[in-house]
């Protein structure tokens, strides 16, 4: 597995809803996982996109599991 974290701050100091935060997850052998987050707080937008990736990720994994059977 490969995680990919970008934070960004497209307004600079104007403010507003402005922080990103995208994660891709590569899950081997052919699985991803793309999850894109904006808000204005930067340490609230990469807990939402964290708790995002977490259920998008098992829910990968037990598709995947799934389709071994």
């Amino acid at each position: 597995m490969v995680v990919e974290v970008k934070l960004g701050d497209v307004n600079g100091p104007r403010g507003g809803r402005d922080k990103t935060c995208d994660v891709i997850v590569r899950l081997f052998p052919s699985a991803t996982v793309i999850v894109k987050e904006q808000g204005d707080d930067l340490y609230t937008t990469i807990s939402q996109a964290a708790d995002r990736v977490k259920n998008s990720v098992g829910r990968k994994i037990d598709r995947m599991k799934e389709n071994r059977t």
